[in-house]
């Protein structure tokens, strides 16, 4: 294997990556950048907001969330900042079916349905660095201070 440079033609700092299929690979950062990979280029896709962005999460083509300074998710067709997810997060697994989780500071973590979201209570006051999401109901999330804790 070796290494290729693919031009993104931006110059904001990029974070995050995550994709769905090879050709459906998503690429977020700073002010409200975000690049998407189609198989063959990177295309620029309008966010419609400024939030530095740092990681980003796809479950499908039509489902795809990114947070940082705040939260937004990609419909299938445009991006747009969700409001009932309010806050900074630093990490965010979509879980498939229109679900979404999102952790952060003080061991903050909110689950989106896909109609609402509910605030999970918090099991550490650690900050929660990153989560993976097997399915709505079955994820995992990892913090400061050796934090690892398993939601099902």
């Amino acid at each position: 294997m070796s290494w290729q440079v693919v031009p993104g033609g931006v110059s904001e700092s990029l974070s995050g990556i995550s994709g769905s299929a090879a050709d459906d690979v998503w690429i977020v950062g700073a002010s409200g950048r975000v690049l998407r990979w189609n198989g063959s280029a990177l295309v620029q896709v309008a966010s419609h907001t400024t939030i530095d962005f740092s990681e980003v999460s796809g479950a499908a083509a039509n489902e795809v969330w990114a947070v940082g300074g705040g939260v937004a998710r990609w419909n299938g067709t445009s991006w747009a900042r969700d409001a009932t997810l309010s806050g900074s997060y630093s990490s965010v697994a979509a879980s498939g079916r229109g679900g979404a989780w999102v952790v952060g500071a003080s061991g903050a973590a909110q689950r989106w349905n896909g109609a609402t979201c509910t605030p999970v209570p918090a099991l550490t006051s650690y900050a929660l660095n990153a989560m993976w999401a097997v399915s709505l109901v079955d994820v995992r999330a990892v913090g400061m201070s050796s934090t690892v804790l398993r939601g099902h």
